[in-house]
């Protein structure tokens, strides 16, 4: 995992032995609904929604590392180019395990929505 993660998520893997145990543990998790949900999120990707993202009227915040190999962050520009009421937090340096160094951030914009 580690070889194929960009700088950033490999770093957060090896400097950070608690996060790098716990995705293991997570991978190693048999769960009978796993194949489920990975076929759900794929069908996520490419079926309509059911809705336009410029019909969103709720506060949107966006976060996305531009070095995110999971999720395309032109997904999250996308994203922003048409979700109008929208706050982006975009970070050239970080990759899709940005919540690790951003958590506290997340979830103060979270709170500040209510």
């Amino acid at each position: 995992m580690v070889a194929q993660a960009p700088e950033a998520d490999a770093k957060i893997l090896t400097e950070r032995p608690n996060v790098r145990a716990a995705l293991i543990d997570n991978l190693r998790v048999k769960h009978p609904t796993a194949s489920k949900a990975a076929a759900q999120d794929f069908e996520l990707f490419a079926a309509p929604w059911g809705f336009e993202l410029a019909d969103i009227t709720a506060p949107v915040h966006i976060w996305q590392g531009d070095a995110d190999v999971n999720v395309p962050p032109a997904h999250a520009r996308r994203y922003a180019a048409e979700i109008p009421n929208n706050t982006t937090h975009f970070s050239d340096d970080d990759g899709h395990l940005l919540i690790y160094d951003y958590s506290a951030d997340v979830l103060k914009s979270a709170v500040g929505m209510l």
